[in-house]
């Protein structure tokens, strides 16, 4: 991805379908060293979920391209 350009990453936040921890709300962190012009940002759930072992797909230029990374 070059400078200026959007970046997307799909995030699973309970891949097993086991019951766990409840979220309301995701928290994306930009790492500042390889990101330096992102921004971090707070983003509600549209239904609160289980939290088991998240996993997030690679950044890429679109979600489903993401998504292909889980």
């Amino acid at each position: 991805m070059r400078p200026g350009t959007t970046a997307y990453a799909v995030a699973n936040l309970d891949p097993s379908g086991a019951a766990g921890p409840k979220a309301d709300e995701l928290d994306i962190l930009a790492d500042g060293k390889h990101m330096s012009n992102a921004q971090g940002v707070s983003r509600p759930l549209a239904k609160p979920g289980s939290v088991v072992k998240p996993k997030v797909g690679l950044y890429r230029s679109n979600a489903l391209a993401s998504l292909k990374t889980l």
